[in-house]
């Protein structure tokens, strides 16, 4: 088989296996189905290995999911382009009923080589690293919030209504204490519930230190300056601001700032039709 100038490949990837489909630039053959492979670094290098051999360009495609970006990484060290595509954007007949690892792996293959898909802005490792460290930080609020809510419900259920925003301090103990069932299984889940909001909100109390450390190890991150320069402005701290860029990421990346207000949702959007008029954001 002679050389190609282009192989798009393909790939719908998950947690164990991946499966391969490829198709060729210059010819409108349907893609070919190369099989199911494990989602690993080898069986990704024999892959590359095999078909390098029969283009003189690669092209590898996959969905955005909960995988995230090693691959990408991995393609691109190695010299291989690679296109990580949103789901949402990927085109789809109304008629397509029928979905398969294996027609989602053509299907990306055929639509790299028509032009119908293009890749997402992927962060590079010191961003991602920074951005799951604030979303660790989120995530201990949003369990200890969580956990509360659960206790505030079950005392409101027998009786025990909590009123206003009680702060886990001292004296809510005091009143938690106080509190008694009768029942032995009202008394092991009003405990257990106490357990779970003490444990996370000690959590909680030990990510109070996170500051420190992300200002630390902001210091000699690449975006650090535009962190500090949005601090200048009334109503933004450290946290605010390092949380806004972490989560927008490079925003040179967007043409202008509409293109910025679609990516966190905040456009305008108006379906009407005939005399029904519905406008929302």
């Amino acid at each position: 088989m002679s050389k190609s100038s282009t192989f798009f490949i393909g790939l719908d990837v998950h947690k164990e296996t991946t499966d391969v489909a490829y198709c060729v630039d210059n010819s409108r053959d349907e893609p070919v189905f190369h099989g199911t492979i494990p989602t690993n670094i080898r069986s990704i290098n024999k892959l590359i290995k095999k078909y390098k051999g029969l283009a003189t360009h690669l092209c590898l495609v996959y969905e955005a999911g909960p995988c995230g970006f090693w691959l990408y990484r991995h393609l691109i060290k190695h010299g291989i382009e690679c296109w990580v595509v949103a789901p949402a954007l990927i085109p789809k007949a109304p008629s397509d009923k029928v979905k398969t690892d294996r027609r989602d792996a053509i299907a990306l293959a055929r639509m790299a080589r028509a032009g119908l898909v293009h890749s997402i802005h992927v962060p590079n490792a010191d961003d991602e690293a920074v951005r799951d460290l604030i979303r660790c930080r989120e995530d201990a609020m949003l369990d200890c919030r969580q956990a509360r809510q659960r206790l505030k419900l079950f005392l409101l259920r027998n009786g025990h209504p909590c009123s206003g925003r009680q702060a886990w301090n001292e004296a809510y103990k005091r009143h938690l204490a106080d509190i008694h069932f009768l029942e032995p299984a009202k008394k092991l889940t009003f405990q257990h519930y106490i357990n779970i909001v003490t444990e996370r909100y000690e959590r909680l109390q030990r990510l109070q230190h996170l500051e420190q450390e992300l200002q630390m190890i902001a210091q000699d991150w690449s975006w650090y300056p535009l962190v500090q320069y949005l601090t200048v402005l009334r109503g933004i701290r450290f946290l605010s601001a390092i949380t806004l860029v972490a989560e927008l990421g490079d925003m040179r990346r967007f043409a202008n700032p509409r293109s910025l207000m679609n990516f966190v949702g905040l456009t305008p959007s108006e379906y009407s039709s005939g005399n029904r008029q519905k406008q929302s954001t």
